[in-house]
């Protein structure tokens, strides 16, 4: 993973001073603040999140588990970008919001979390139809979500309550596209994972910053804990038996959906005619 990540912010760094070279009264270095967003593809925001509903469900085993393998993996990616840093004398500052109207504004970031979305979904082999269902549930929660925190209101309200929307959202969806609803829901919500800062901190904590990386650190990690437990009321709210005394999974299905997806399964395979 730290190659992997090398690799990617070197080819961000490189392509930016090569469109700086070529256009240069129109690109802007900005390079040094945004080249932690190449590797926020290996944000190992799936064990993030699974890991915090896992803990929600006092699953400690694997909640645990998934929660010290996603730790391992980002400092992994961390030590990658932080070599690169170091290397190119760059320092991983906040970008600054751009100067554009309300509008304008919320296309980009619509149509940026839209195909953020179905980028993680078609990683994890989503199917192309539950893709777009879960890229259109991921944008329209995640635009949302920035345009409150640009009014001024909690951010950490607003990830649980943006990832509640997704996992209510995504309840209701599984039931037209057949589908498991963690499915639909993680790829929606890691679009709003804060990678960046997570890399920030680590990236401070290796440059001898204590206080940015504490920063940087309580905010990745505050942020996570509203996601996964914006996740976890949701599911508690629209599955009765994700709260039963007993859960078990030989309850089930309770859905339309599952029990659509157990009698396919069920149905005996057909010999093709001669």
């Amino acid at each position: 993973m730290a190659v992997a990540a090398c690799a990617a912010c070197l080819v961000y760094v490189l392509s930016a001073e090569v469109l700086r070279w070529a256009l240069p009264d129109a690109a802007e270095p900005l390079h040094a603040a945004a080249f932690t967003s190449a590797i926020l593809f290996l944000v190992p925001g799936f064990p993030l999140l699974t890991a915090g509903i896992d803990l929600a469900r006092f699953d400690f085993t694997s909640g645990m588990s998934r929660l010290l393998y996603a730790a391992m993996i980002t400092l992994a990616c961390g030590m990658g970008a932080w070599l690169i840093a170091w290397a190119f004398g760059l320092v991983p500052t906040e970008i600054p919001a751009p100067d554009l109207s309300w509008w304008s504004l919320a296309g980009l970031r619509i149509l940026a979390s839209y195909l953020g979305v179905l980028g993680f979904a078609v990683t994890f082999n989503t199917p192309i139809r539950v893709a777009l269902w879960c890229s259109g549930i991921g944008a329209v929660a995640n635009l949302g979500r920035l345009s409150a925190i640009d009014a001024g209101a909690n951010p950490l309200l607003c990830a649980t309550l943006a990832t509640t929307a997704v996992g209510l959202m995504a309840a209701w969806a599984s039931q037209r596209v057949l589908s498991a609803r963690i499915t639909l829901s993680v790829p929606a919500v890691l679009i709003m994972v804060p990678g960046a800062s997570a890399f920030r901190a680590l990236i401070a904590m290796i440059n001898h910053d204590p206080l940015s990386a504490l920063a940087n650190g309580l905010t990745s990690l505050s942020v996570v804990v509203c996601l996964a437990a914006g996740l976890a009321i949701a599911r508690m709210v629209s599955d009765p038996a994700w709260i039963s005394a007993n859960p078990s999974w030989t309850q089930m299905p309770r859905t339309h959906a599952q029990q659509a997806l157990r009698a396919h399964l069920q149905q005996p395979p057909q010999d093709d005619a001669d």
